[in-house]
């Protein structure tokens, strides 16, 4: 970080529990070494957390469980803003399908606004193979799907038990193969004016109708 920076968080940072260096260089250096101009003004490193295993997610989780999956996302700065979408609207675990972009990498740690951080993250799975999974257990896998016929959100009962939200990819949507491994495909009712939205803008969408009434279910 520049010195001024320094001088305004010293205070911070000596209070950390964590033995940490601290590198003063002037601004344009360091926007030099990220590549892109240099933001909010501290550069920091940090290590992954270990992998977390799909039934160490389970069993971190408390029933009624709420997950969110997401499967071949494309766009790390989406991802990272689902993340917080999840984090906001009381999702436990997030699980992130093999062909999905990392949800470690920078702009979608930076999107989360640290969120990634306070929830379970299961990733690299063979998403079939874990919905499958989660079925088994009786969890509902819903997918988010612009063209589903039978249910749209506002009449769909999420009060049933277990429950995980799929979102898929920014063009090209949810694989058939994926929708036919869920339990049922909910759209967003929309006007004419546009077929679909934004998938950070549905994951909150979704989430938030999920979340409210799975807080405050009808009698």
């Amino acid at each position: 970080m520049p010195e001024k920076y320094y001088r305004r968080l010293q205070p911070l940072c000596d209070a950390r529990p964590e033995d940490f260096d601290i590198f003063l260089a002037d601004k344009e250096l360091l926007k030099e070494l990220t590549g892109y101009k240099y933001y909010q003004g501290v550069l920091a490193i940090g290590q992954i957390p270990a992998k977390l295993s799909l039934q160490e997610a389970w069993e971190r989780s408390p029933s009624p469980r709420f997950f969110m999956a997401v499967d071949e996302l494309a766009n790390a700065e989406n991802l990272g803003v689902m993340i917080r979408n999840a984090a906001a609207f009381g999702i436990q675990t997030v699980i992130v399908g093999s062909l999905c972009c990392n949800p470690w990498l920078r702009r979608s740690i930076r999107s989360s606004v640290g969120n990634i951080f306070s929830i379970n993250i299961v990733e690299g799975v063979d998403i079939c193979k874990t919905f499958s999974w989660l079925r088994s257990r009786s969890m509902q896998v819903i997918a988010a799907h612009p063209h589903a016929e039978s249910h749209t959100l506002g009449s769909y009962d999420w009060t049933r038990g277990d429950l995980c939200l799929t979102f898929g990819n920014e063009g090209q949507g949810i694989p058939p193969a994926v929708l036919d491994a869920c339990s049922a495909s909910v759209s967003i009712p929309m006007s004419n004016r546009a077929d679909s939205i934004n998938v950070a803008c549905a994951s909150a969408t979704f989430l938030y109708d999920a979340w409210r009434v799975r807080q405050c279910p009808s009698p």
